[in-house]
C-alpha cells in the first residue's frame, strides 16, 4: 500500500518546500539555507493541537526545555544544512534542520533522511497507529521480526550453531501452555521436536509478591493461575503464549530465592539461560514487577516519523526520470538510546549481559516495542529498522560535521561474535576487530557501560554480573578481577569518569569504596561509580612520530577466588600485584594558577592532574606516585606521564593500596613539567617504602620492588 505523507500545517509545508530545494539539487558540497522569523513558539503549539505532525515533534522537544512557558511569543528561525553526495540509494545524504529562538535559547534539531519506498509501511495499518501495543497487530509484527531472523539472519543462526547441537535447558522452566502455569524440571521437557523457551529481563523493585521458595515450591509444581503473578509476569506469559512458545524462564520463579546454595549453582548458568533463549522479553518500561510490559495511552507522534515527499536529484548526464520518493524527518536523537538506554531496566547491571547474550530481544518501552538481534534493530514506528547516528553530535554544533547512518540494519555490539568463525567482534560502523588485541577495546566499552549500571548487592555481584561477557573474551588464566593480564599496565590506569569541577571549587570523587568489598584496590571493581578505562597499550611501542614506554615490570599478579570452585571470573577475596618501578614520595599543594580547578595540583614545582578514587585530595598529605607509561608525540603535546597515586597499607614495608590516577602533561612549552617529574625519580626513599631496592638506571633514576593490594 502506498505510504501517506504526514499531515502538516501551512507553515511547515513552507519550511519543507524551501528546505527541499537544497536537498533536491545534486551537489557534493555542503549547502546552507534559512528562513527568519517564520513563526512563533505559540504558533507551533497551536498547530500541534490541530494535528500537524511536525509541530507535534517540535512541541515535544520544546516542552523539555527551560523557559518554554514564557516563550509563546518568541519568533522562530529555521536553518538547514545539507552535506554529502547522492548515490543510487540516496543514503549518503546528510540533511539537518534546526528550529530555534534567539531570545530564550530554545532549539529543536532534526535530521531528514531519504527512505526508499519499499522501506515505508502504510501509516494507516502499522502497529504504531494504535494507542496500545497489547494488540494483535503489535505481536504479529513481533512474530514477523522473529520469523525473518530465524529464516534470514546468518549471524544469529551461527550463534545458535556455536552453542552446540545438543539442546541445553535451564534447570527449571515455567510451562505456560495450559490454563494453569506449572514449574517443570528440565528432565520433564521431552518434546520430540526440541524445546524452545523464552526469558524475561525485568526490574525487581522494592518487593516481589511471588517467588519460588520452599513454601511455594509445591503450589508452583502443581500449577497456579496466571492472576497470582504480578502484571509484568502476566504480560510475559501472554507474549510467550501468543508467540507459540511453551516455556518461559523468570529468575525469581525458576531459582529458589531462599536458598543461597541454589542461587550459587544457578547464577553461574545465567549466561547460558539467556544465550540459549529463543527470544528474550525486556520489560523496559516497568520499574518493578507490577509495571507490566505493554504501553497504553501512548503518544503516537513520538513513535512514528514525520513523512514528507521529495524528488531525488537527477545526476549529471543521467537521462533517468526520477520518481517521487519519501523522507523521514526525525528529531536528532538516537531513538534507541533516548527511548531504551535511559529506562531503569537498562541501568541494571545484570541486564547488560542478559541483553548482550540473548540472540533476540523484544523490548517493551513506555511508548513502543523494539526489536534487537545480532543483525537488526527495529521498532513499531520504524519496523524496517531504527535509524541511528554513526557519530556523536559535535559540541555546540547540533548537526554540522556529523555523519548519519541511514541504513536499516545496524548490528548491536555483541561478544557472541567472538565465539563464531573468525572470532571477530563486529562494531556498529561495520568495521571488524581482530581477536588478538582489539578485544580489549571491546572490554573497555563494556566496563564503562557496566559501571554506569546499578547493582543491588555490588560487593557480591560486581564481578559475577559481568562474568559471562568476560568468559567469552579471554581465557581464565588471563583474567584478574576485571582486568586482563596481557594489558595489565594500561588497564591499571582506569579512573573516575564523573569528576567535574567548576568555579575554582574541586568536587569530591564520584567513586566510593565499601569497607566490605574484598576486591583488590587496583581493580575498577573495587569502587562504585562511573569509571573510564585507559586505552589498551601492549607495552613499549613506536609508530611514526609517537612512542610509548612502559615504566613498570610486573613480576607477580594473582587474585584469590572466594568461591570453592575457584572460578576465575567470579567474586574474589583479595589480590596482589608485585612490580618493579620508580616511586615518588610527595605531598600535593592546591593549584592556584588557573581560572578553574579541574584536578590540577602542584607536586613541588611540577603540575600534575589527579583523579582520586574516592573523596577529596588532602593537601599536605604524603602520597606515592608510581609512573606506568611515558608517551611522546612530537606533533601533539610533547610528552606525558601517567601512573597511579598510592597510599601505604601500614601492614608491611613496600605494600600499597591504590588511591587514584595521576597525569603529568606539557601545559606550557616554557616549563618542562615532565623533566621536573622525571628528576624526582632520582630521590631516595626510606626502607619502609619498598620491599627491595633495585638500584639506579643509567640516568640515575631509582627503581624499587613494591606490592599493590
Amino acid at each position: 500500500m502506498k505510504p501517506q505523507p504526514s499531515p502538516l500545517c501551512a507553515t511547515c509545508e513552507q519550511i519543507f518546500t524551501a528546505a527541499k530545494k537544497d536537498l533536491e539539487v545534486f551537489s557534493p558540497y555542503i549547502q546552507h539555507g534559512s528562513l527568519k522569523a517564520v513563526r512563533t513558539i505559540g504558533d507551533i503549539f497551536a498547530h500541534a493541537d490541530e494535528g500537524c505532525h511536525f509541530c507535534l515533534l517540535q512541541r515535544r522537544i520544546f516542552q523539555q526545555q527551560d523557559h518554554v512557558a514564557e516563550a509563546a511569543g518568541s519568533p522562530v528561525d529555521v536553518e538547514w544544512e545539507k552535506g554529502g553526495s547522492v548515490r543510487d540509494d540516496y543514503t549518503s545524504v546528510r540533511f539537518g534542520l534546526t528550529i530555534k529562538t534567539d531570545d530564550l535559547g530554545l532549539f529543536a534539531c532534526f535530521y531528514m533522511t531519504p527512505v526508499p519506498r519499499n522501506r515505508l509501511g502504510s501509516r494507516a495499518t502499522s502497529a504504531a497507529s494504535e494507542p496500545t501495543n497489547a494488540s494483535r497487530n503489535s505481536l504479529a509484527l513481533a512474530q514477523r521480526w522473529i520469523e525473518n531472523c530465524v529464516a534470514h539472519h546468518g549471524k544469529c543462526s551461527i550463534v545458535k550453531e556455536s552453542l552446540g547441537a545438543v539442546s541445553w535447558l535451564p534447570t527449571r522452566l515455567l510451562d505456560v501452555s495450559a490454563s494453569l502455569l506449572r514449574l517443570r524440571l528440565k528432565e520433564e521437557a521431552t518434546e520430540a521436536t526440541g524445546v524452545e523457551y523464552m526469558t524475561l529481563s525485568h526490574c525487581w523493585g522494592s518487593g516481589m509478591p511471588f517467588q519460588l521458595t520452599s513454601n511455594t515450591w509445591d503450589s508452583l509444581r502443581q500449577g497456579i493461575d496466571k492472576s497470582a503473578l504480578p502484571q509484568t509476569f502476566q504480560d510475559a506469559v501472554d507474549i510467550t503464549q501468543l508467540l507459540g512458545v511453551k516455556y518461559l524462564w523468570i529468575d525469581c520463579l525458576c531459582i529458589r530465592q531462599d536458598s543461597p546454595e541454589d542461587w550459587k549453582a544457578e547464577s553461574v548458568l545465567m549466561d547460558k539461560v539467556y544465550e540459549q533463549s529463543w527470544c528474550n522479553i525486556a520489560a523496559a518500561k516497568a520499574d518493578d514487577s507490577a509495571g507490566g510490559c505493554f504501553a497504553t495511552g501512548r503518544d503516537l507522534s513520538a513513535i512514528t516519523p514525520c513523512v514528507v515527499t521529495w524528488t531525488p536529484p537527477r545526476k549529471p548526464g543521467s537521462k533517468k526520470e526520477q520518481k517521487e520518493e519519501y523522507l523521514y524527518c526525525l528529531p536528532e536523537q538516537d531513538v534507541w538510546k533516548d527511548s531504551l538506554e535511559s529506562c531503569r531496566l537498562f541501568t541494571r547491571g545484570w541486564v547488560l549481559q542478559e541483553r548482550t547474550l540473548a540472540r533476540r530481544s523484544l523490548c517493551f518501552d513506555k511508548d513502543q516495542m523494539f526489536w534487537e538481534c545480532h543483525e537488526h534493530r527495529a521498532s513499531e514506528g520504524l519496523p524496517h529498522g531504527v535509524l541511528m547516528r554513526r557519530k556523536k553530535q559535535t559540541e555546540g554544533m547540533p548537526w554540522s560535521s556529523v555523519s548519519y547512518h541511514a541504513g536499516y540494519n545496524p548490528p548491536k555490539l555483541s561478544v557472541s561474535d567472538l565465539t563464531v568463525q573468525n572470532r571477530r567482534v563486529v562494531i556498529s560502523d561495520g568495521h571488524y576487530l581482530d581477536d588478538s588485541f582489539n578485544r580489549y577495546f571491546v572490554w573497555n566499552d563494556f566496563v564503562e557501560t557496566y559501571t554506569r549500571c546499578q547493582l543491588t548487592f555490588p560487593d557480591k555481584d560486581k564481578l559475577v554480573a559481568i562474568s559471562a561477557i568476560a568468559r567469552r573474551l579471554g581465557p581464565p588464566r588471563d583474567y584478574l578481577a576485571g582486568l586482563w593480564r596481557p594489558m595489565l599496565p594500561s588497564q591499571l590506569l582506569w579512573h573516575d569518569a564523573a569528576r567535574v569541577t567548576t568555579n575554582d571549587e574541586e568536587y569530591p570523587s564520584g567513586l566510593t569504596r565499601s569497607p566490605a568489598c574484598r576486591t583488590p584496590s587496583w581493580s575498577w571493581a573495587s569502587v562504585n561509580g562511573l569509571v573510564t578505562m585507559a586505552q589498551p597499550m601492549p607495552g613499549d611501542s613506536k609508530r611514526g612520530f609517537a612512542s610509548v614506554r612502559c615504566m613498570i615490570n610486573i613480576t607477580k599478579a594473582h587474585v584469590t577466588q572466594s568461591n570453592l570452585a575457584g572460578d576465575a571470573f567470579g567474586t574474589v577475596d583479595g589480590g596482589v600485584i608485585q612490580l618493579q618501578g620508580h616511586l615518588v614520595k610527595a605531598a600535593l599543594r592546591k593549584h592556584e594558577g588557573s581560572s578553574s580547578n579541574d584536578g590540577r595540583h602542584w607536586l613541588g614545582k611540577c603540575r600534575v592532574m589527579v583523579a582520586p578514587d574516592e573523596g577529596d585530595i588532602i593537601h599536605g598529605k604524603v602520597y606515592y606516585y608510581l609512573p606506568i607509561y611515558r608517551t611522546s608525540n612530537m606533533y601533539v603535546s610533547g610528552d606525558a606521564v601517567s601512573g597511579l597515586m598510592l597510599a601505604p597499607t601500614g601492614t608491611k614495608a613496600g605494600q600499597y593500596r591504590r588511591a587514584g590516577k595521576f597525569d603529568v602533561e606539557v601545559y606550557d612549552y616554557d616549563v618542562d613539567f615532565i623533566g621536573m617529574f622525571m628528576e624526582k625519580l632520582k630521590s631516595p626513599l626510606d626502607k619502609a617504602d619498598f620491599e627491595e631496592y633495585l638500584g639506579e638506571t643509567e640516568d640515575g633514576q631509582r627503581r624499587f620492588l613494591i606490592e599493590v593490594v
